[in-house]
């Protein structure tokens, strides 16, 4: 995905010696699982480290999309 936004972190943090995101391969997600991703990029332990998630572990839920702008709505029931 292309983020033109984070270019100068990307330039600091490279200058640091360190890598903003590690690359990381396709993923194979099992059915009623999902592949979930922390916003932390330096500093998440999500699937990338701890694999997929089962449905039924999930806890929580969404109520308002935000972004893109263009796709803003309130989330009704579970949407």
């Amino acid at each position: 995905m292309a983020e033109p936004y984070l270019e100068e972190y990307r330039r600091k943090t490279h200058q640091a010696g360190l890598v903003l995101t590690e690359d990381f391969g396709p993923q194979q997600v099992p059915e009623g699982s999902y592949f979930v991703m922390g916003d932390n990029r330096r500093n998440s332990q999500d699937s990338r480290m701890i694999g997929a998630i089962p449905k039924e572990q999930i806890v929580g839920r969404a109520d308002v999309v935000f972004w893109p702008l263009p796709s803003f709505r309130i989330l009704k029931g579970g949407e």
